[in-house]
C-alpha cells in the first residue's frame, strides 16, 4: 500500500502543531484524515492506517485498539519517554514515528510501515496454512490407525487405500479421513448409548424381580 490516494487515516494525537503538520503531510499524499483524541475504543472498518501517539503506555484503550486493528499501524513516541518506547515491545506495530515531527519524512515512514504490514500478512497466511497441514495430517494419520485396526492392513496399505477412495471420489484426502473419524466417532456414541440402555434396562429388571420375589 505505498499510494495512500482516497486511503482513510485514522490520527490519535492531541490538537497542537505536531498533529496538524501530519495532517498536512497525509492529506498531501492524498488520504483522508480523521483526526481524535483521546484514544477512541475503536476505528471504523474501513480505516486503512492507524497512527497513534503513545502518551500514557499503560492506557487500557490504547492496547486495545492495537491489537484490534487490522491495518497499517503506526506508533508514534517522544524520545524523551523511556516507557513509551519499551511499550512498543508490545503493541502491534509496524512502524514508528518520533516528535517533533520533521516535514516530508512521513512518506518514508508508511512505506516502512506498508511493507512491513504486507510482510506480516504474507507470513499470518503461511503460517495459517502450515497449521491447518498439521490439523490435515494428524487426521489422517488416525483415518489410517483405524483401517490398520478393522481392516488388517498395514500403515502403508492404509494409507493407499485412503488415497486411491480421496481420488476415486474425487475429494482431498483430508477430508475423506475427517469423515472417517467422524463416522467412528459417531458409531463408537451409538454403542456406549445402546449399552447404557441395555444396562439400565438390565437393571430394571432385576429390580422388578426381586421385588417380586419379595412379596411372594
Amino acid at each position: 500500500m505505498h499510494d495512500w490516494s482516497a486511503k482513510h487515516v485514522v490520527l490519535v494525537h492531541p490538537d497542537d502543531p505536531d498533529r496538524r503538520i501530519l495532517e498536512e503531510q497525509l492529506r498531501s499524499l492524498g488520504a483522508v484524515v480523521t483526526s481524535v483524541w483521546p484514544v477512541p475504543e475503536r476505528v471504523d472498518d474501513g480505516t486503512n492506517a492507524l497512527l497513534l501517539y503513545i502518551s500514557q503506555p499503560d492506557e487500557p484503550r490504547m492496547s486495545v485498539l492495537f491489537e484490534s486493528f487490522g491495518g497499517v499501524c503506526l506508533a508514534i513516541v517522544n524520545p524523551d519517554q523511556p516507557s513509551a518506547i519499551r511499550a512498543l515491545a508490545g503493541y502491534n506495530v509496524h512502524g514508528v514515528l518520533v516528535r517533533p515531527h520533521i516535514r516530508g519524512a512521513l512518506q518514508a515512514e508508511l512505506v516502512v510501515a506498508a511493507t512491513n504490514y504486507g510482510y506480516a500478512a504474507k507470513l499470518r497466511v503461511r503460517i495459517a496454512h502450515l497449521e491447518a497441514n498439521l490439523r490435515s495430517r494428524r487426521v489422517i494419520e488416525k483415518a489410517t490407525q483405524l483401517l490398520v485396526r478393522s481392516r488388517g492392513l498395514t500403515e502403508a496399505a492404509a494409507y493407499e487405500a485412503l488415497r486411491n477412495e480421496a481420488m476415486k471420489r474425487r475429494l482431498a484426502i483430508g477430508a475423506l479421513a475427517q469423515d472417517l473419524v467422524a463416522g467412528h466417532a459417531r458409531a463408537n456414541l451409538a454403542t456406549t448409548s445402546q449399552d447404557q440402555k441395555s444396562s439400565v434396562t438390565d437393571v430394571a429388571v432385576k429390580r422388578a424381580a426381586h421385588t417380586t420375589a419379595s412379596r411372594s
